[in-house]
This record gives structure tokens, C-alpha cells and sequence, in this order.
């Protein structure tokens, strides 16, 4: 049985907006798992005596804490346009969205709360100041290799 749906062009950005986002969930649960995975890998390796391929933490993180940022830098009281435009200028490389959400995370304790909820927020604050061929984009899209999107300032 086949369903067809008429979309307006007014409700096309909306679902282009819902679709990304739902992308980007899976993107970044699929990071998730791999790090996961490296940390079992890394451990059971550990256990046998075996020196571990990779390193039992996250890449992200590591390019994260490669900028010298401190919690004093950081714009506490600022909105997500400004947390990510703190990490994204503190970073040497463009980074994936679950990397600026993981260092954000990581210098606001208070927003681990609800990791979930801010994970959306800063995803769709991405999407919306990342647009292509949008001279008032806040953040330059980097679509490499794969799927994974990166940001930096523009």
C-alpha cells in the first residue's frame, strides 16, 4: 500500500529542518557506538596484555581539549550561538556537531542535565547558522568524505 503526501513549499523547509535533524541523531548515536566499541576493543586488549590499537577515550575529545580554553573563558550566561562560536574559534579544526556538543557539555556542567535537550538545541542552532550560500550564516558547513558534516567559523 502506497501513501502519497502533497508537501507545500512552505512546510518543505520544516521537514528538510526535522529530516537533517534526524540525520544528525543517528550520526552522532553511531559516534557513540564507535567510541564504545574503541573502549571495549581497548579494554579487553588491556586485559589480555595486549597494547590497545587505539586509545580508550574519544577522538572528539581529544581534538576538543587541543585549544587552551578554560572554564573563565568560557560565556556562561551566552546563548548556544555563542557557546558554539566559543568552542569553534578555540579549535584548530573544523569539528562534527557531536564533538562542539561534547566540549559544551564538557565547560557547562549545568547543561548535563538534560544532555538530550541541549544536544537538540545546539544541533538545530547549527543547522539553522550553517545554511549554504547564505551570506548571513554564523558557521561554514565543511561536508567531507562520509557523512559527517563539520563546522567552523566563518
Amino acid at each position: 500500500m502506497t501513501i502519497d503526501i502533497t508537501v507545500t513549499e512552505n512546510e518543505t523547509p520544516e521537514l528538510l529542518e526535522f529530516y537533517h535533524n534526524k540525520l544528525v541523531a543517528l550520526r552522532e548515536q553511531r559516534n557513540s557506538i564507535d567510541v564504545k566499541e574503541r573502549q571495549i576493543e581497548a579494554m579487553i586488549s588491556k586485559l589480555l596484555g595486549k597494547t590497545p590499537k587505539e586509545p580508550v577515550y574519544s577522538k572528539s575529545v581529544v581534538q576538543v581539549e587541543q585549544p587552551a580554553t578554560t572554564n573563565t573563558d568560557y560565556p556562561q550566561g551566552s546563548t548556544n550561538i555563542g557557546k558554539i562560536a566559543f568552542v569553534l574559534k578555540n579549535s584548530p579544526n573544523p569539528l562534527t556537531s557531536r564533538q562542539i556538543i561534547d566540549a559544551i557539555l564538557a565547560l557547562d556542567p549545568k547543561l548535563n542535565a538534560d544532555k538530550v535537550k541541549a544536544a537538540k538545541n545546539i544541533s538545530t542552532v547549527l543547522s539553522i547558522n550553517s545554511k549554504e550560500n547564505d551570506d548571513k550564516a554564523l558557521f561554514k558547513k565543511h561536508v567531507e568524505t562520509g557523512f559527517d558534516t563539520k563546522f567552523s567559523m566563518k
